[in-house]
């Protein structure tokens, strides 16, 4: 993996701007773009080095663990993607990634759709103007949209309209995530260095709930009583007791 992520460093392409784009399914014939997208947007940044391995992609698609919506040119660029993966031991589980667009292509009409049972569309042709959004939330009414975008280093939010569309876009946070989730109050936490950092319903800082490793990323409640803070490590994966329950995921 290092080896091609040297190989993307030393061999910049530019993606040439203005080309039409299409919405596909994953193909092995895609997958280096796939890794030049990542690179594009994040360069040797991203905290797991597999996305800059065009053979991981075919692999992880092979065996079922990985779904993916390109956003390809006819010259066979991918100028954005998004994607769902399986996580844990749980087979039927799956972790829906940020949706990102390279630069030269984030005000574009690209729409794709990423699991999000809310006009996936509109929410995502929102999402391009973004670049790297990565954590993404709602809130326990059902009214409020969080997308953290890691490149950035800012998350925003959203009101949901009643039709699914989204309005008042505005920064909630001057932080990114690699993950999120919220509890039943309402309290947003991201991912980082130091471990998970905890937001009220208004942006401002609570404090961090912090994790012995360089790099927390994913981050969700559950349990028995639903009142544990499940946290994904850069080596480990941590439970941590909390005295609120996580916020009701989907119907």
């Amino acid at each position: 993996m290092s080896t091609y992520l040297d190989y993307l460093n030393t061999h910049p392409v530019v993606i040439e701007p203005g080309q039409p784009v299409e919405i596909v399914p994953f193909h092995p014939r895609y997958a280096e773009a796939c890794a030049r997208c990542y690179h594009q947007v994040y360069r040797d940044t991203f905290p797991a080095k597999h996305v800059y391995d065009p053979d991981r992609f075919v692999a992880d698609t092979a065996r079922g663990a990985l779904l993916a919506m390109l956003a390809a040119t006819p010259k066979g660029d991918v100028v954005g993607l998004t994607s769902a993966f399986h996580f844990g031991p749980n087979r039927r589980a799956w972790e829906i990634g940020g949706t990102m667009v390279i630069e030269a292509y984030r005000k574009g009409d690209i729409v794709a759709i990423d699991g999000v049972e809310m006009s996936p569309a509109t929410v995502l042709t929102e999402l391009n103007r973004i670049g790297g959004a990565n954590g993404i939330g709602v809130s326990p009414d059902g009214k409020t949209l969080y997308v953290a975008d890691i490149g950035a280093k800012v998350t925003y939010v959203y009101d949901i309209q009643e039709d699914g569309s989204l309005a008042r876009k505005r920064v909630f946070c001057e932080a990114g995530s690699d993950g999120m989730t919220l509890d039943a109050d309402g309290r947003v936490y991201l991912t980082g260095k130091e471990g998970v950092y905890v937001f009220d319903k208004a942006g401002s800082p609570l404090g961090v709930i912090k994790i012995p490793e360089g790099w927390t990323a994913n981050v969700c409640i559950g349990g028995p009583k639903k009142d544990t803070l499940f946290v994904t490590a850069s080596k480990g994966v941590y439970a941590v007791p909390l005295k609120v329950k996580g916020a009701a995921q989907g119907k």
